[in-house]
């Protein structure tokens, strides 16, 4: 989240060192990749909004919303 709103893509593209469960939240680069796509869709000015976030099934997984302006 705070890599995302900070445009860190450098930590990002980290993600697989970074994140205690990155097996299970992105078992495959294909989970991922499609962010940065979107994030350089946005343009230039490099602004994140979370649009949605929440928690399912009783919490055991997370999805968010996120806006690139």
């Amino acid at each position: 989240d705070k890599q995302l709103k900070d445009w860190n893509t450098e930590e990002m593209f980290n993600y697989a060192k970074r994140a205690p469960n990155v097996k299970t939240a992105v078992p495959t680069p294909d989970h991922f990749i499609p962010l940065i796509y979107a994030m350089g869709a946005g343009g230039n000015v490099k602004k994140t909004t979370t649009v949605q976030s929440n928690y399912v099934y009783g919490g055991g997984y997370s999805y968010m919303v996120w806006k690139f302006d």
